[in-house]
């Protein structure tokens, strides 16, 4: 009896232990498909001669074929996996630059709400499905090839899908907000600062 009784609870324990990893298993697969957008990112490397000297431009264009709307900025900050951190820590940071697309003097406008006096680099694109969005990284002086690695611009770019912004900054969603903080045109631009792209991007 003694035997048998040990039999069943070492089954019973296999068991639980099964259905703990398969609970896990549902988690980081559910997990893996919030976090997996459709969209295409290209980047080509173009080349403006004049005056005999090479202007270099990085172009990115980024092609949402996903469902539902992206939305996209430029953060040189290592937030590992962490998708929620780097969702508000952005949004919030830039919560005073946002300020100055105040629609509460006339919620009807529908025009060019992007401020010039504004800071490019913090800027949010709100790309609705089937759009297109290209980001230009270009230099005002002519640089050697050895300093054309756009690696760290491109992972700069950051791409989230709206029901992550909604989940983890809630209020975004509300009438007129997204018109409010979004880049109005599908092109921006930003020179490289320094020699090396990593410089280009304020943090």
């Amino acid at each position: 009896m003694t035997f048998i009784r040990n039999f069943i609870t070492c089954i019973f324990s296999i068991i639980q232990i099964s259905m703990r990893t398969i609970k896990i298993l549902l988690m980081l697969l559910l997990t893996a498909s919030q976090s997996a957008l459709a969209f295409n990112q290209k980047t080509d490397t173009v080349i403006v001669t004049n005056d005999s000297c090479g202007i270099v431009q990085f172009i990115v264009t980024i092609d949402n074929t996903d469902s539902e709307a992206l939305w996209i900025w430029l953060d040189s900050n290592d937030y590992g996996h962490d998708r929620k951190k780097a969702i508000r820590r952005y949004l919030m940071k830039r919560r005073g630059d946002f300020s100055i697309f105040d629609i509460g003097a006339d919620p009807n406008m529908i025009g060019e709400w992007w401020h010039p006096s504004a800071p490019k680099y913090c800027f949010v694109k709100y790309l609705e499905p089937g759009k297109t969005f290209t980001i230009v990284f270009y230099s005002e002086k002519a640089l050697t090839p050895n300093c054309w690695n756009c690696k760290n611009a491109i992972d700069d770019i950051r791409v989230f899908s709206d029901r992550e912004i909604n989940e983890y900054c809630p209020g975004l969603e509300a009438p007129y907000s997204i018109k409010r903080i979004s880049y109005p045109h599908n092109v921006i631009a930003f020179p490289i600062k320094a020699d090396k792209l990593s410089d280009t991007i304020s943090k």
